[in-house]
């Protein structure tokens, strides 16, 4: 019953029960004998007294409901407000919620095995994907180390109480006796092993050949030490029964992470199970994409090796009709082509180019059937975006990656906006993809970015990440809402981008600040967010540049903010 009806059923009572009482006492003032009938002696007082008494009770009673019925309400509140966040893992057929199957009391259905105490302790993920699982699946069984374990000494019992077995592949692991004692009993017993890899090599993340590696180095020199003796499964055994089936990745990018969450709890249904979604994941976002403002949506460089492939790809994901306009005409090299002008001052450009485009007008939603490509250099200008395919290949041939560099540079003076893309390491092709990390492309022996695009921001906006294997659709989506965020730079944002461009080469010559600090306060007024990396590594590059500068008026202030583990936002101001 709800709350508010408990409490005026009550203070019906309570009135009634008061009524009764004036009644009674009015009775026994004017006839002492209805007093005895009704057994409280022959005057008032007795009756005073034992209704003083009687409703002290009820009034103590009432309050005590109320506690309770109060309790009784907040904690359904608050189950109201977890199941409305809480994102369920559905069957896609039915729609029905999935439910766990039933398992023997004390039993589990997942083992959660990682290395902790360590360097690369793997505690945080494990909390995070037990917490998740219990919120996609509620009657999942999940034992965590630190929640459920009693006797260290009798692991084997954990595994033998368990289904499934989630192995987290990380460094440290395959040196931890704990660890072992666990993936030895896990293959021993027959269990559904569940590898988990972080494609994170900064993060303790191991490729298959180096957990092959360290289970032999474990089985050379600590097998013995361990007290594993000459029986049980070897160390080629082990690594052959880790992955009979396919690796899962470990991510940390939300929208990546439910994919893997999504793709654990898969393993822990009975077979021949219907294929499932998770409510309001990414991929079930409908993306329309817009006609472009101009001619194209996007120009493609010839020398952007992968570039066109990736739209190819995107086109047919998403269901597109691609329409590409190519052109044997070479890439421009000329790379500078700002002009310079005094006619602002400093403060009212910045003010200007950090100007919110939140009351810009917002073109219908028309949905285009057609991706409307180029490859022409000559037709940058019609282009609402161009696209920057980072790989590991982007910046490592000569000739080549010049020649896109001077297109991109082209692009920012258009100014054209850039959609900047990263084939992320990982499972599912990405090796063939030439995935990388992005620190790779600040330095690098085979060729990192070029100078002059770093000092003029390339990297201001984060890149869209691309994974593989059962991530890429996610990645598709991604894009997709990137193109649909990618309108072309209108003509009053154009003016104030030549504007600030201006102003920067003015502010230079008058103060003598160093160009490239004039480019990131340029990249930081208009307000995007730099991906962590890239933000140390032009930090640096600047604070070595001021420790030469022979001008007190080229000092500099840098002022660090800490939005978010992977990404920071960065302001630079002069003094």
């Amino acid at each position: 019953m709800p709350l508010h009806l408990v409490l005026m059923t009550f203070n019906d009572l309570t009135l009634v029960l008061v009524y009764m009482c004036v009644l009674v006492l009015k009775s026994c003032e004017n006839s002492p004998s209805s007093c005895q009938t009704f057994g409280f002696g022959d005057s008032a007082e007795g009756t005073f007294l034992f209704f003083l008494f009687f409703g002290l009770s009820m009034l103590l009673v009432q309050l005590l409901v109320s506690v309770i019925a109060l309790v009784a309400e907040s904690a359904r509140r608050r189950r109201q407000e977890i199941e409305g966040v809480a994102r369920r893992l559905c069957y896609a057929k039915s729609g029905k919620l999935v439910e766990a199957s039933s398992i023997e009391t004390g039993g589990y259905h997942i083992f959660l095995s990682h290395v902790w105490g360590t360097v690369t302790s793997n505690q945080d993920q494990m909390r995070v994907i037990k917490q998740r699982l219990l919120e996609m699946v509620p009657n999942f069984k999940v034992f965590l180390d630190v929640d459920d374990l009693e006797e260290i000494d009798n692991l084997d019992k954990y595994i033998r109480r368990t289904r499934a077995v989630l192995i987290f592949c990380t460094d440290g692991y395959f040196a931890s006796k704990n660890c072992m004692i666990e993936l030895r009993a896990s293959v021993k017993q027959g269990k559904l092993i569940i590898p988990l890899v972080d494609p994170d090599a900064s993060k303790g993340g191991l490729t298959k050949q180096q957990v092959r590696e360290q289970l032999i180095k474990a089985e050379e020199s600590c097998f013995k030490k361990w007290g594993f003796g000459d029986t049980g499964p070897s160390a080629e055994e082990l690594f052959a029964a880790l992955f009979v089936n396919e690796p899962i990745e470990w991510n940390r990018i939300g929208a990546f992470q439910d994919v893997t969450l999504r793709c654990i709890a898969e393993r822990l249904l009975p077979d021949g199970h219907e294929r499932t979604y998770l409510q309001r994941e990414i991929v079930h976002e409908k993306i329309v994409l817009q006609p472009p403002t101009k001619g194209y949506h996007v120009y493609c460089s010839q020398k952007n090796e992968g570039a066109m492939q990736l739209m190819q790809e995107f086109a047919s994901d998403r269901g597109l009709t691609l329409k590409l306009t190519t052109s044997g005409r070479r890439s421009s090299t000329d790379s500078d082509r700002q002009s310079v002008s005094t006619g602002r001052t400093s403060a009212e450009a910045w003010r200007r180019c950090s100007r919110s485009r939140s009351d810009q007008k917002t073109r219908p939603h028309v949905q285009s059937t057609t991706l409307h490509v180029t490859q022409d250099i000559d037709k940058l200008g019609e282009c609402d975006c161009m696209l920057v395919y980072l790989t590991s290949q982007t910046w490592t041939n000569a000739e080549a990656s010049s020649m896109l560099g001077s297109e991109v540079g082209s692009a920012m003076d258009a100014p054209v906006s850039l959609l900047l893309t990263h084939e992320m390491p990982g499972v599912g092709g990405q090796e063939g993809r030439f995935g990388c990390e992005f620190a790779r492309f600040f330095s690098c022996d085979d060729g990192a970015t070029p100078t002059e695009l770093l000092r003029r921001g390339i990297y201001g906006k984060i890149a869209v990440a691309l994974k593989g294997g059962e991530w890429r659709k996610t990645s598709m989506v991604m894009l997709a809402k990137a193109f649909a965020g990618s309108d072309a730079v209108g003509q009053e944002d154009a003016e104030e981008l030549k504007s600030s461009q201006e102003m920067s080469k003015a502010v230079q010559q008058e103060l003598r600040i160093p160009a490239s600090a004039l480019a990131v306060a340029s990249t930081a007024a208009r307000g995007p967010a730099i991906a962590r990396s890239a933000a140390e590594s032009v930090l640096d590059s600047m604070k070595e540049m001021l420790s030469h500068s022979s001008s007190r008026s080229s000092r500099l202030s840098l002022t660090w903010s800490r939005r978010q583990e992977s990404a920071v936002a960065v302001e630079v101001t002069a003094v």
